[in-house]
């Protein structure tokens, strides 16, 4: 299976067919959807925790720094920068099927 990395570098290869990226738009979107599934789950963990930890730092920030540093807080961004980076590619690929589309049709 294809992973974000491999399509973005496809992608910055250039030349692709409309049908490939159509293709590639369809696992792009599947990979959001595990990613925004998995960091909901983060989140809700997230919050678990602040609220356990809270008492234990001066103020919010504090205990934000904290969770963020640790374990979970690296996977949570990790899940976010996914998120975004599929939203990314996956606009690359719409625009580039729109692009090449149009070309086609103004060629003939």
């Amino acid at each position: 299976m294809l992973s974000l990395d491999d399509i973005q570098a496809e992608l910055e290869k250039g030349n692709m067919l409309p049908g490939r990226a159509a293709d590639l738009l369809v696992i792009v979107s599947a990979k959001y959807g595990r990613a925004a599934d998995e960091y909901v789950q983060k989140n809700a963990e997230y919050a678990r925790i602040f609220n356990r930890v809270r008492h234990e730092y001066k103020s919010d920030t504090a205990t934000e720094r904290f969770i963020e540093n640790s374990e979970l807080g690296i996977e949570t961004n990790y899940w976010k920068y996914q998120m975004k980076k599929a939203e990314l590619i996956s606009t690359a690929l719409k625009t580039l099927v729109y692009l090449r589309t149009a070309e086609a049709r103004t060629i003939m």
